[in-house]
């Protein structure tokens, strides 16, 4: 686990004495993309992002978390949360 100094992302957006470029807006929207693909590659499913869930490091670096609601593409997935029933994957019609 890894401490976060900086709290979430919600707070920085929130706290209007801080002056945020555009050049650090881009950089949360990258680096939550570059997460998200992470998870994505992982076979996994955030299920609820959103800014409380980006936690910003000291150097301002964005992390996904709170993966308390992510489903696996397998039947059942085992995290540090216990093992979560999931349904099996859909496919989609081919026409």
């Amino acid at each position: 686990m890894e401490f976060m100094p900086r709290g979430s992302l919600f707070a920085i957006l929130q706290d209007h004495s801080t002056s945020l470029p555009w050049l650090m807006r881009l950089r949360f929207a990258l680096d939550i993309s570059r997460g998200m693909h992470h998870v994505h590659e992982m076979l996994l499913l955030h299920r609820d992002l959103k800014s409380l869930n980006v936690l910003v490091a000291e150097d301002m670096l964005c992390k996904v978390a709170d993966f308390g609601q992510s489903r696996g593409e397998s039947t059942t997935l085992t995290a540090m949360m216990g093992e979560l029933s999931v349904p099996p994957r859909r496919t989609r019609a081919r026409i």
